[in-house]
């Protein structure tokens, strides 16, 4: 409830079930309870890696609905251009060396490159 997907499908006046956790949601996909869930691609992953025997299908968001796609940034209360480039490299070695990747993979989740 008042996450973007859910607005987005009220807009488009498709029902939904509210669930308190991303895992209650999927348990319920997993059980047949409901036919579908809106989680994100984490916690889905997740889920998948923790319950080898009831593997959901992943699909991805509709990518030409702007509401739904975003990138993941960091906020600083106070910008300092020195932090900031030393984060950006370090990000940078480790997306580069695959270290971020491998990371990732550990826990189920496909990486995505950043739009």
């Amino acid at each position: 409830m008042g996450s973007m997907a859910a607005m987005v499908l009220d807009q488009r006046h498709v029902p939904i079930s509210v669930f308190g956790f991303e895992d209650d949601s999927m348990d319920a996909v997993a059980n047949h309870e409901i036919a579908a869930a809106a989680v994100s691609p984490l916690a889905a992953g997740y889920y998948n890696l923790i319950h080898p025997n009831a593997t959901l299908r992943i699909l991805g968001f509709d990518e030409t609905e702007p509401a739904l796609t975003w990138n993941v940034a960091v906020g600083m209360v106070r910008p300092d251009d020195a932090l900031q480039r030393e984060i950006d490299a370090a990000v940078e070695k480790l997306r580069s060396d695959g270290t971020i990747d491998q990371i990732y993979r550990r826990y189920g989740v496909a990486l995505e490159r950043p739009k």
